[in-house]
């Protein structure tokens, strides 16, 4: 029963990975060619340009129209417009309740929650998504390697990266690393938590994750999850 275990959360640690830039990329992104992304600084100004036209009642034709002759791909254009299209601010009015395991918190109205794994449900992991690129995700772990196992696997995905350990989350206690850089295969600078609560209850690993151009949005809500974020006892 332990080495299934034990199989069982090395299996979840590497999910988690794949799953949340699964999501990202599907869920978020959902672009026709990455290959054709702007540098940072660019695309940062194409949305902000993307938004006041959309605000000024520009048409998605007239906005495809305005990026190809900046010199982007179709596909590229209509990730962009997409983007802007399903930006949407937390829900901070009518928050909702997450409960798993021992752990609660408060999350916005219009994020979703789902099983980190469907066929394992969601005793197993959970995940709190936004509209956009922003995703919370907790796991369980019964293995002391799983945080070091998760900062490698998600400072592999980085370049230009830079890392600052972490003795909170919150005002959770614990260890962890807070990394920052550009993603290798979004191409987007990006901001990841990796984390491990200190809880003589059931072991956990905690992983937030967004994309920088979406800070402002998300971090109201990041706030309000971290501000109502308890460890109780196990169940």
């Amino acid at each position: 029963m332990g080495d299934f275990l034990a199989h069982l959360v090395i299996f979840f640690i590497l999910f988690s990975v794949a799953g949340v830039v699964g999501v990202i990329i599907r869920h978020i992104r959902n672009r026709g060619d990455i290959r054709g992304l702007p540098q940072p600084e660019e695309r940062y100004q194409l949305l902000d340009e993307l938004r006041r036209r959309r605000q000024e009642g520009a048409s998605h034709a007239e906005c495809i129209q305005y990026l190809r002759s900046q010199g982007l791909r179709k596909g590229v254009a209509e990730g962009m417009i997409i983007d802007v299209e399903r930006e949407q601010s937390p829900d901070l009015t009518s928050p909702k309740t997450l409960q798993w395991h021992q752990c609660s918190c408060q999350y916005p109205g219009n994020w979703s929650v789902k099983a980190l794994d469907e066929a394992a449900g969601i005793d197993a992991g959970v995940t709190l998504e936004s509209i956009g690129s922003a995703i919370l995700i907790l796991i369980r772990e019964d293995d002391s390697s799983g945080l070091e196992s998760l900062r490698e696997e998600y400072t592999s995905q980085l370049r230009d990266h830079t890392t600052t350990s972490l003795a909170f989350w919150g005002d959770i206690p614990g260890a962890g690393e807070h990394l920052t850089g550009v993603h290798k295969k979004l191409k987007l600078p990006v901001e990841i938590t990796v984390f491990k609560p200190d809880t003589s209850s059931m072991p956990f690993l905690l992983v937030d994750y967004w994309a920088d151009e979406e800070a402002d949005i998300v971090a109201p809500a990041f706030d309000l999850i971290r501000s109502t974020f308890e460890i109780g006892r196990q169940e």
